[in-house]
């Protein structure tokens, strides 16, 4: 998240996002998440479900009949679809928390019922 902001606030870092760029790098961030780690998360399910070691799930994944990388990456689009609830819920924290500030005309000075709110 921290680098797609920073990417997208080169020229003014002091600035707030709004709410479609902050949902934009959420999104961005989530993904890349879900691109990257993917195949680590196949690989674990497929040893847990099948009892196999490493080096044989791996094996079974590389000789599969749709090719070996894209083998890794089976079942990807429910994972990104998945992306959207932490996004909703991480736009609404972080318009909370402006709209937080605003009213507190502080910075980050949180009461407990504040951070219990946004919690």
């Amino acid at each position: 998240y921290s680098l797609f902001r920073s990417i997208l606030l080169r020229k003014d870092r002091s600035r707030a996002l709004s709410i479609a760029e902050t949902t934009a790098v959420s999104s961005a961030a989530g993904w890349t998440n879900v691109l990257l780690n993917h195949p680590l998360w196949l690989v674990v399910t497929r040893m847990q479900v099948t009892k196999k070691s490493l080096r044989a799930v791996i094996r079974e994944l590389l000789a599969a009949p749709d090719g070996s990388r894209r083998a890794f990456y089976r079942g990807v689009a429910p994972a990104l679809i998945m992306v959207i609830n932490p996004v909703v819920q991480f736009v609404f924290y972080e318009r909370f928390v402006t709209v937080l500030l605003r009213i507190r005309k502080s910075k980050r000075n949180f009461r407990a019922s504040d951070l219990f709110l946004m919690g």
